[in-house]
């Protein structure tokens, strides 16, 4: 019954049709070295129709985070282990600044603004710590520095034969020039600019 929940599990995590979840079951049972058989697809199918296992729906806006446990198969949400476990590693607050916002009774952000001095002493309080050296070791900016060139991420990007090229999940046309043309088939740097603008 392990192996059949499991399979099921997988299917509902991965939204798997068809008979991948005993080809993906049975890859992962012989990596783990497990003693167990691997359903067949009509024996999915029949359980599957009264499932026993309750997953919460994936959430398509953010990504999925399956663990397997050595004990079998056991999907674990970003709810379930992420804001305590982070919290408890790092000694830190992750989402309870929305909760205490809340508890608060807060609602708008001229209020929460009022409120949050207060609410940053007490974090402090609580979790700052002292450098190991107090010494400041930040250099002034000098008048030679250019932030704007430091600032800058630069990629290189090829140029599509009808003159577009992708940088950061947005795809560019290049304007019809002389140089924009000549630079077909060819990588170009694209610079990602801190107020947001490229520049290629």
């Amino acid at each position: 019954m392990l192996a059949i929940e499991t399979a099921l599990a997988l299917r509902l995590v991965y939204g798997l049709p068809g008979r991948q979840p005993e080809g993906l079951l049975s890859s992962l049972i012989r990596l783990m070295g497990l003693q167990l058989g691997t359903p067949d697809h009509t024996t999915l199918s029949r359980h599957a129709r009264t499932p026993r296992i309750e997953l919460a729906r994936p959430c398509r806006s953010r990504p999925l985070h399956p663990v397997v446990d050595a004990t079998g198969l056991k999907v674990f949400g970003q709810g379930v282990w992420a804001a305590g476990s982070m919290e408890r590693a790092n000694s830190t607050l992750q989402v309870r600044l929305v909760k205490e916002l809340r508890l608060a009774n807060i609602s708008d952000v001229a209020t929460a603004n009022e409120w949050l001095p207060s609410y940053m002493v007490d974090h402090n309080r609580r979790f700052a710590r002292a450098a190991l050296d107090p010494n400041d070791v930040h250099r002034p900016l000098r008048s030679e520095d250019d932030l704007d060139r430091i600032l800058t991420w630069r990629a290189t990007r090829r140029v599509a034969k009808n003159l577009t090229l992708r940088f950061l999940r947005v795809l560019y046309l290049l304007d019809k020039t002389e140089a924009a043309y000549s630079a077909k088939g060819h990588r170009i740097d694209v610079d990602g600019r801190e107020d947001g603008t490229v520049a290629f």
